[in-house]
């Protein structure tokens, strides 16, 4: 899925990345395997257990399939796997 990057108003509740987090939290408690693409800062992919860096992502339209320009930020991975 394509996370949130900003915060939006939906049904009277506040929704953002946090929420699109936790909700991937609730399916790998389901017993899923949960894969997380989000941009972070590049420092980030140096520490001790860090996600996998795909770096910058040029994201493909579904509408046409032509090719973005990037976000210019390293995009993490991170991966769950079902128990």
């Amino acid at each position: 899925v394509n996370p949130p990057f900003g915060s939006i108003m939906h049904q009277g509740k506040k929704k953002g990345p946090t929420a699109w987090v936790r909700k991937a939290v609730a399916e790998h408690a389901k017993g899923k395997t949960v894969v997380l693409v989000y941009p972070i800062d590049k420092w980030m992919f140096m520490t001790p257990n860090a996600p996998r860096n795909l770096g910058d992502v040029r994201w493909l339209a579904t509408e046409d399939g032509s090719v973005g320009k990037g976000t210019g930020r390293h995009i993490a991975c991170f991966v769950w796997r079902a128990p």
